[in-house]
C-alpha cells in the first residue's frame, strides 16, 4: 500500500463518519441549547437585572437601580481521541481486498463511537452533578448546587433567598408530580427576585423503562391512576417525550425512575469547539497505517432556572 494512498483512504473514511452522524439520532441535542466556540474556555456571566420602579413624588430624586452581574460560569474544552493500526504485514496478505472495504467502514464506526461518547458522558453529568446531594460545592455549577436541587440562591448578591426546582422529597413520575413541575416551572423568579419568568414546558425526559407511563400522562385523554373520567388536561402541553435510553439515574428504591422536565426558556448548553476528525498516516516504526479520530467540547449548566428534575423513590 503506497503512502500515496493515505489521502483516498482519508477521504473514504470521512465520507462515512459524515454518513454516520448525519442519521446518529441524539438526545443531547433535543436537550441542551447548541452552539460552537473558539477557545479552550468560555466565560459566560448572568445578570440580575433591575428591581421594580419606586413610586417617585415630584421634585424628589428618583431611587437608583443597579444592573449587576449574578453568578459567572467558565465552560472548559474536554478532548477526546481514539485511533486503530492496519498493520502493513495484513494489508499485503490481503488477496480478496477485505481490509479495502472494511477500511472506510472503520470512519463510520469511530464517528459512531463519539457520538455515543457524547451520550455517555452526558448522561453521566445528569446522575452525578445535576443530581448530586445537596450542598454549596457542587463542581462546575455556577451557584455551587446541584441543577436540581431545594435550595438555589435567587442571586449572587441574594443569597439568602432561595428556590427549589426539585421536591424535598424525590417522587416518581405521575399525573401530580407532573402538575407540580410545570407548575414549578411556570414560576420561577428571575434573578432580581422580582419578575416571574412564566415559563412553559417543553421536555419531558424519561429513561425507556418510564416511556409507556409517560406517554399515558403526556398523550392519555383521560387521567391515569383513577377510576373517575377527569380529562386530563396536560395534553394542552404539548409537551415532547424523549425516552433516552443512556439517562439510568435511579431513585433509592426504584430503578432507571428519575425524570427531568425542562421550559422552552432553560440554561443548558452544550458547546463543541471541533466536530469529530479523522487523520491516517503512515508509521514507519512500527510498519503500519495509523488512524485516529478525534473530538473536542464541553457542556453544562448557566443556571438552574427552566429546569426540574426528580430521582425518583
Amino acid at each position: 500500500m503506497s503512502t500515496g494512498l493515505v489521502p483516498l483512504f482519508t477521504r473514504g473514511i470521512d465520507e462515512h463518519k459524515d454518513l454516520v452522524l448525519k442519521t446518529y439520532k441524539s438526545a443531547v441535542d433535543r436537550i441542551f441549547h447548541m452552539g460552537s466556540m473558539d477557545g479552550r474556555y468560555l466565560d459566560r456571566v448572568l445578570w440580575e437585572g433591575y428591581g421594580l420602579p419606586q413610586n417617585h413624588m415630584s421634585l424628589q430624586p428618583v431611587a437608583q437601580g443597579e444592573f449587576k452581574p449574578s453568578w459567572s460560569k467558565r465552560y472548559t474544552v474536554n478532548n477526546y481521541a481514539l485511533g486503530d493500526f492496519i498493520s502493513y504485514y495484513d494489508w499485503e496478505d490481503d488477496q480478496y481486498g477485505v481490509i479495502a472495504k472494511l477500511l472506510p467502514k472503520k470512519g463510520g464506526a469511530l464517528a459512531k463511537s463519539h457520538a455515543t461518547l457524547k451520550e455517555r458522558v452526558v448522561a453521566d453529568w445528569f446522575k452525578n452533578v445535576a443530581f448530586a446531594a445537596a450542598g454549596n460545592s457542587t463542581q462546575g455549577m455556577s451557584d455551587g448546587r446541584p441543577l436540581f436541587d431545594t435550595a438555589h440562591p435567587v442571586s449572587a448578591s441574594n443569597t439568602g433567598v432561595t428556590y427549589a426546582n426539585r421536591p424535598s422529597t424525590d417522587v416518581d413520575l405521575s399525573i401530580s408530580t407532573y402538575q407540580a413541575a410545570a407548575n414549578n416551572l411556570r414560576q420561577q423568579f428571575a434573578a432580581n427576585d422580582v419578575t416571574i419568568i412564566d415559563n412553559s414546558p417543553r421536555l419531558l425526559v424519561v429513561n425507556p423503562d418510564q416511556g409507556y407511563l409517560a406517554k399515558q400522562i403526556l398523550r392519555g385523554e383521560w387521567e391515569r391512576g383513577t377510576g373517575d373520567r377527569n380529562k386530563n388536561f396536560i395534553t394542552e402541553d404539548n409537551v415532547q417525550l424523549l425516552e433516552w435510553a443512556y439517562f439510568r439515574t435511579s431513585g433509592s428504591t426504584g430503578t432507571r425512575n428519575a425524570w427531568m422536565l425542562f421550559g422552552q426558556e432553560h440554561e443548558l448548553y452544550f458547546f463543541d469547539r471541533q466536530d469529530v476528525k479523522t487523520m491516517m498516516d503512515w508509521v514507519i516504526n512500527v510498519l503500519a497505517y495509523e488512524f485516529v479520530s478525534f473530538s473536542r467540547f464541553t457542556w453544562g449548566a448557566d443556571d438552574w432556572r427552566g429546569s426540574y428534575g426528580s430521582k425518583g423513590q
